[in-house]
């Protein structure tokens, strides 16, 4: 599974994870501008987004996703701005104690 960084004026806001072989991805952010804009693209582009109330955290589960590998860079191209930015990329592997790491790692 991919993830991706993003920041705001320097600091991490949010951490987008990507598994394209299932099509599914998770977009866990501080921010809800961040959310909203990410909600508007995938919209754009008819994928399903749901929120899960049962974090504490800003949680938004996309369904329904594409199988394209390249995908996730594409909407986050069109994040990329003046506000945001991704200030890292990596793997790691699909299991729920691993994302929650980089979550740690990156938003806490």
């Amino acid at each position: 599974m991919r993830y991706f960084v993003v920041q705001q004026e320097s600091a991490p806001v949010a951490v987008v994870f990507h598994d394209h072989v299932g099509g599914n991805f998770l977009c866990r952010s501080k921010t809800e501008s961040f959310l909203s804009a990410f909600n508007a693209i995938c919209e754009k582009r008819e994928v399903g987004v749901q929120r899960d109330e049962s974090s504490d955290h800003v949680i938004r589960a996309v369904r329904r996703g594409s199988q394209d590998y390249d995908w996730i860079s594409n909407i986050l191209d069109h994040l990329s701005g003046s506000t945001w930015s991704v200030l890292k990329e990596g793997t790691v592997i699909n299991v729920e104690g691993s994302i929650d790491a980089v979550i740690t790692e990156y938003l806490t």
